[in-house]
């Protein structure tokens, strides 16, 4: 419900996750069968939709002559990262390369700002998918179940989750390592220092900043409601 109020497109993935994993276990497959699954299934099909991608840049581009040498660059030809680079602002989401999808989702939510640890521990319960270079797949598997993370989210702690090791897109990955929360970032303190500031305006007709009006905007809840 925390999930769902405060953050709610990771609630909506982390139950698309969840669900994904309890059919998968249904079918009594191993999570090697299931990652190569996973990997199996969505490359061919990121390939394609990068190489329409890749054509639609070209095309708006005017880097190739015509069609035919846009499908020939965009494939076998090897042009198609180069190409890709040079995506329009209104192309750039479209581009599967060099990203972390929920990482990429969490930061940009303003509640998140300068909360690695509690990002980290976020993307270990929902899981999630990273595009290489060359949109290559490698899949980071929810971990929904795992009481020491959901509690270190709410109210702080220690667990081990997925923890970046480079600074900015989370594109190389850790898997288990051993990684702390402190309660004043958890996500009950963090709502509960927002709300408090969030009221404390309205009652001296202070304008919100950023960060608040992020929060009202992504949560379901009809904050200003109850103040």
């Amino acid at each position: 419900l925390a999930l769902q109020a405060t953050v709610p497109e990771i609630k909506t993935a982390k139950d698309f996750l969840q669900k994904m994993a309890s059919d998968i276990n249904s079918m009594n497959l191993s999570s090697c069968q299931v990652a190569q699954g996973i990997v199996g299934g969505l490359f061919p099909q990121t390939q394609v939709s990068q190489q329409k991608v890749c054509q639609d840049i070209a095309g708006e581009s005017n880097i190739f002559a015509d069609w035919a040498a846009s499908r020939q660059g965009c494939t076998v030809g090897g042009q198609s990262s180069s190409v890709r680079d040079k995506a329009s602002d209104k192309d750039k989401e479209r581009v599967l390369k060099n990203i972390n999808i929920i990482w990429d989702s969490l930061s940009k939510n303003r509640m998140l700002d300068g909360n690695k640890e509690l990002k980290e521990f976020i993307m270990t319960l929902t899981g999630t998918l990273i595009f290489g270079e060359d949109s290559e797949i490698t899949p980071l598997p929810a971990r929904t179940t795992d009481r020491d993370i959901l509690r270190a989210i709410m109210e702080g702690g220690t667990a081990k989750v997925y923890h970046c090791n480079d600074s900015d897109k989370c594109l190389k990955v850790v898997a288990d390592a051993n990684v702390t929360i402190a309660r004043d970032k958890a996500l009950k303190s963090q709502i509960t220092k927002l709300l408090t500031s969030i009221q404390n305006k309205a009652v001296s007709d202070t304008p919100l900043d950023d960060r608040e009006k992020g929060f009202i905007s992504s949560t379901t809840v009809p904050v200003f409601k109850y103040l």
